[in-house]
């Protein structure tokens, strides 16, 4: 009876639970009463045995009220279920559970057993208790008590499950729930298909969810209402599925439900996610005719859309925009704002940010902070790291999981490995679990800077701590034994994983298999891919190209054929990479027709030929001498529009200098220059070493400057490998320049190189060149006896034993044999003209200070001569600058040899005037000009004027005349036929109307820095424009309205530019283009051609890179006005 009275009291006070539109599903407010409580139901969930039995613990009793404490509380929670009552039975029950904690469901479910079997009203309790611990989120509190329930046989009610399915809606164990729920019988109520559905959408699982919601219209048991239709489009909006999302809000209106704010802003969100911007704002337009003003929510999924693409100043916009509804910005803005900095780069704008948001009474949160610490991690500041933990330290703002992981990962990137172990120390003294993403940045680092020993330790210790070790941190450690070719401790490791019952995957075995081929151990390679097939693993096409290509390098062609076909008869397709090895092995056995089927065998099955593929068989041919059939595969590749690699174009000059074509190969290594192809070091190299063996040395020195012009930095092995080629065909003079070159760069010669030369010098039996070589040698090897003694011991061993004995006497101290005369040291015989020899030897040994050359550069009569630039059609240039920017044609020259022609332009004179040097390359008609440089100035009286001029000669207006933004000064800006674009300033009468060139750079002050002490300029002025986030810096030799000057202007963030290959460099008058170098060199600058004359006009020049690699050219002041005349 009382059992029935409980019942019929608790189905006239039902309630049920309320969602929120604006919420995710919306917090279910899970309902304060209970559904009716069906009992004695033999229905058994399967969940409920699966509950992990060391995740439900006992409490200690020293930690616990007493018993007869808790069993007066259980005793009041019947009484008051007994007259219904139940609103009081949850409050009493939360608090004792509060107190209780986690774990405490053992103890209480013991209590409620032993106490009150013959309690009328104890199914509610129980149903309650478990409800309460749903609830609170102790999941395995509440998955216990059910457990029990099912014992007993009493039913828990819907809400319960609710409450349960809620909390575990993200889990995959969420549908076992659902089915035992629908096969227990109980009635589900309209919540528990809607939780069911939004937690298949947040685990991804959209195809069942859309799957479950057709299945439940067409069974009648969902009521379609604004709550579902929002979770379904929250879901798939989320998952960038915007389309499908956008189709349920249609159905919406179909079933006569009203999109609210929640559906807007989920599809909003969506629409961000995936970059639609522009379809993002005019939904925000249709919100605003529907009546919903757009609040700081919906701005902040805007701001954060534009700052995924990268868009900053729509960014600002926005938030200007908020400003002006009267919208504030909260902690969310300033979050996006922040993070949308730190990753461009603009940490410090992050950091100015985030001293703002305090300075406004903001209380920053971990988000914030980690979004910093990412970004200062990744620019590796380390101090700046360690004073916002200290700061996060000082307002007692703990780090989550998210933030430990996000350091964790910065250090280990940045190599600081004791750091990332000391953040793991301290995640344990504070019981934080760090993540299998956390370790495996730690394991990684390890691995990758060949520190395995630690890594394996660290793997060691999570393993013997019980912590959870997935497969992929061992894939980690045994990659890093294999990278060190530590097999047996790899296969140790692999055996530690099988018996710690971590099952290996395919990548596992495709590692060991790695470590075996690099080892040579092919047949235990062999087997493990026969372990892969006994654990019902298939191999991959990784398996089968790493066995292959160990077989091919091996030699065993048949081996890596079998294997081949083998994998072709498993249905395995083969790609590009199977089928590159496949030609190398063909090729190293001379089947070269055979690699030509291939070849044709993947064109017909459509599968992408790649560079590398073509390289292999142009490589095969080439060393099988056959040239024309490699330059026949190369101009297939420029047919199937792929572009040749610099190891394509190495394996062609190599072929053609070993057929002694070496005047072809300098032909095509100079085409491919003109065409801006980027070539290796080893072209010109190989090039070099040709003309010597050939007997050529003037082509190899002068080819050898060009490389060095190029910017490639030269070691002493390619200085070795020119002088001994030199030495062996008795070019001793030739050899000594390029002994030169090598003390002018800063390379010592070692002891092999200095008995070469000796030896050459005993053959022609010159001992006066010998002593001269001590002479130059003697400040690098030095006079210590235990290296003459090495050098006469070799020497005496090669036959050359006067020469010895005439070395042996040199370890007098070189001031008092020879008194710094050297003059015959670099004089070339026949018709070749004398090179710089002993001056050069002398500046070698001269060392300037910074102040005197700081001094030096300030004296220095040094001025802006002209810019060079590459254009795609002289003469369409020439007419474009003389009719539309009123320039003068001051010379032209063609050199066909070169292939190629330049001109002059400017408005007056050159030796008193700026220019341009236009040039052309013949068959070239398009250069990248890039995103670095920036644009020519052009200063004139009348702007619009000129600009109309422009227009009316069909030239291009890319900016109409009109004051600078914030000031007074007209300007336009133009293009030329070539994309260069000019800035048209207007200003009084000057006497250098072309007054600017602007390059942009990632470190202003830096840059600064180097053009006041390396080039001498001044910094004629400085302006920031942080409205525009930009600064510039005029840098020149005078008033800046008198001559032509520099302006560098630096992007905030921007750290480097694309340089392209049209503008080449800026030329400047010195009177020394030695001592020029040398001060470049003190201050940092990177010279890329040693000063000398230039072969032909013996014009002196030197060149160099500043710090973002923009180059200049220094031309001796007199040489250039001898140039002029």
């Amino acid at each position: 009876m009382l059992r029935r009275l409980a019942r019929s009291k608790l189905r006239s006070l039902l309630r049920f639970p309320k969602f929120s539109s604006s919420a995710d599903i919306a917090e279910v407010a899970f309902f304060d009463f209970h559904n009716e409580l069906p009992i004695n139901s033999n229905s058994h969930l399967s969940i409920l045995n699966e509950i992990p039995s060391d995740r439900i613990r006992g409490k200690d009793d020293s930690c616990k009220e007493s018993e007869d404490s808790r069993v007066s509380t259980l005793v009041a929670c019947h009484c008051l279920a007994k007259v219904g009552k139940l609103k009081e039975v949850r409050r009493i029950l939360k608090q004792l559970i509060d107190k209780e904690g986690s774990g405490s469901a053992t103890s209480l479910c013991g209590l409620l057993l032993n106490n009150f079997r013959d309690f009328d009203c104890d199914w509610i309790v129980w149903d309650m208790l478990a409800n309460v611990y749903a609830r609170s989120e102790m999941i395995y509190d509440a998955l216990y008590v059910l457990s029990q329930m099912d014992s007993l046989n009493i039913q828990a009610s819907i809400s319960t499950y609710d409450s349960l399915m809620y909390n575990i809606r993200t889990a995959d164990v969420v549908s076992d729930l659902y089915k035992g729920i629908r096969a227990s019988g109980v009635s589900c109520s309209e919540y528990t298909h809607n939780i069911f559905i939004d937690g298949l959408c947040k685990q991804k699982r959209l195809g069942e969810a859309m799957s479950c919601f057709q299945e439940m219209r067409s069974r009648k048991e969902l009521t379609l209402c604004t709550v579902i239709f929002n979770t379904l489009i929250s879901g798939f909006s989320n998952a960038g599925s915007v389309d499908v999302a956008k189709s349920f809000v249609a159905m919406m209106f179909k079933y006569g439900c009203v999109p609210d704010r929640f559906s807007y802003g989920s599809l909003l969100h969506g629409l961000c996610v995936v970059g639609r911007m522009e379809e993002a704002l005019e939904l925000c337009e249709d919100m605003e005719r529907e009546g919903m003003k757009l609040d700081v929510v919906t701005y902040n999924i805007l701001i954060n859309g534009f700052r995924l693409l990268g868009l900053m100043s729509w960014v600002w916009k926005l938030i200007h925009e908020m400003i002006l509804k009267g919208l504030d910005p909260d902690l969310v803005t300033y979050t996006i704002l922040i993070c949308g900095h730190c990753e461009s780069g603009r940490v410090d704008v992050g950091m100015k940010i985030k001293k703002e948001m305090l300075e406004r009474g903001f209380q920053l949160n971990v988000i914030t902070y980690s979004v910093l610490l990412n970004g200062l991690s990744k620019q590796g500041r380390i101090c700046d790291v360690d004073k916002i933990l200290e700061e996060m330290k000082a307002i007692g703002l703990d780090m989550d999981i998210v933030a430990y992981s996000t350091l964790i990962h910065g250090y280990c990137k940045l190599g600081e490995i004791d750091r990332a172990l000391q953040i793991c120390n301290m995640m344990c003294s504070k019981i934080v679990l760090l993540n299998s993403f956390g370790y495996g940045a730690i394991l990684s680092s390890l691995c990758k800077k060949g520190m395995v020993v630690e890594a394996r330790c660290i793997l060691d210790t999570l393993t013997n701590s019980f912590q959870s070790v997935d497969v992929i941190l061992y894939n980690m450690v045994l990659h890093g034994y294999v990278k060190l070719g530590n097999v047996s401790a790899a296969l140790e490791l692999y055996e530690k994983m099988l018996t710690g019952g971590i099952i290996p995957t395919i990548i596992t075995y495709n590692t060991l298999i790695l470590g075996f081929c690099k080892t040579g151990k092919l047949n235990e390679a062999l087997n493990f891919k026969k372990t892969i097939e006994l654990n019902g693993l298939v191999p991959t096409v990784v398996t089968y190209s790493t066995l292959m290509d160990a077989f091919c390098g091996a030699g065993d062609v048949a081996s890596m054929l079998q294997l081949f076909d083998e994998m072709v008869g498993k249905a395995i397709m083969p790609n590009v990479i199977i089928y590159s090895i496949v030609m190398k092995g063909l090729c190293k056995q001379r089947r070269l027709q055979g690699a030509i089927d291939i070849l044709k065998d993947m064109h017909m099955k459509g599968i992408g030929v790649d560079v590398i593929t073509y390289n292999t068989l142009i490589q095969g041919f080439c060393e099988a001498q056959n040239r024309k059939m490699a330059f026949r595969i190369h101009n297939e590749m420029l047919q199937q529009n792929l572009t040749p690699t610099p190891v394509t174009y190495n394996f062609l000059i190599n072929v053609l200098c070993h057929n002694g074509h070496t005047y072809w190969a300098e032909r095509l290594l100079k085409a491919l220059l003109d065409k801006g192809v980027k070539l290796r070091k080893f072209a010109y190299n190989t090039i070099i070493k040709a003309y010597c063996v050939k007997g050529k040395p003037q082509e190899a020195i002068t080819l050898f400057e060009m490389m060095v012009t190029k910017g490639f930095e030269v070691s002493i092995e390619d200085y070795s490998a020119v002088i001994n080629r030199l030495c062996k065909r008795h070019f001793t003079n030739e050899a000594m320049i390029f002994l030169n070159k090598m003390l002018l760069a800063g390379i010592s010669p070692d002891l092999e190189l200095v008995a070469t030369f000796c030896s050459a010098y005993h053959y022609k039996n010159d001992i006066t060149q010998l002593f001269a070589l001590q002479c130059a040698s003697a400040p690098c090897v030095g006079h210590d006896y235990t290296t003459y003694a090495t050098v006469f011991t070799k020497l005496y061993f090669c036959g050359c034993k006067l020469v010895a004995s005439g070395w042996s006497m040199i370890a007098i101290p070189q001031a008092q044999l020879f008194q710094g005369k050297a003059s015959n040291l670099n004089r070339v015989d026949g018709n070749s003209t004398e090179t710089t020899g002993t001056r050069n030897i002398i500046q070698a040994s001269t060392s300037l200070t910074q102040d005197s050359a700081i001094e030096w550069a300030n004296n220095d009569k040094r001025r802006l001569l002209h810019v060079v630039y590459r254009v795609g059609d002289l003469d369409r240039t020439i007419k474009f600058y003389t009719e539309c920017l009123g320039m003068k044609l001051l010379r032209k020259r063609d050199i066909p040899e070169e292939k190629y022609s330049n001109a002059f332009l400017g408005y007056g004179p050159e030796d008193s005037n700026f220019a341009v040097e236009l040039t052309y390359n013949y068959g070239v008609d398009k250069y990248d000009i890039g995103s670095g440089f920036g644009h020519f100035g052009i200063a004139t009286d009348d702007v619009y004027k000129m600009v109309d001029l422009i227009k009316a000669k069909g030239g291009k207006v890319t900016r109409e005349p009109g004051p600078v933004k914030g000031g007074s000064t007209v300007i336009a800006f133009v293009e030329d036929p070539d994309g260069y674009k000019f800035e048209l300033l207007e200003r009084s009468s000057t006497p250098e109307p072309l007054c600017q060139v602007m390059l942009r750079v990632g470190d202003l002050d830096h840059s600064i820095n180097f053009y006041e002490k390396a080039f001498g300029m001044k910094l004629l002025r400085k302006r920031d424009n942080p409205e525009y986030k930009y600064t510039i810096a005029m840098m020149g030799y005078g008033p800046e309205d008198q001559n032509t000057v520099l302006e560098l202007t630096y992007n905030y963030g921007v750290k480097e530019y694309d340089k392209g290959n049209a503008y080449a460099q800026i030329a400047i008058g010195t009177d020394d283009v030695y001592r020029t170098a040398e001060a470049i060199k003190l201050f940092g600058g990177k010279i890329t051609r040693e000063p000398g004359p230039l072969p032909g006009i013996n014009t002196k020049i030197t060149a160099c890179l500043d710090p973002d690699g923009w180059k200049s050219v220094f031309v001796d002041n007199k040489d250039f006005a001898k140039e002029l005349e």
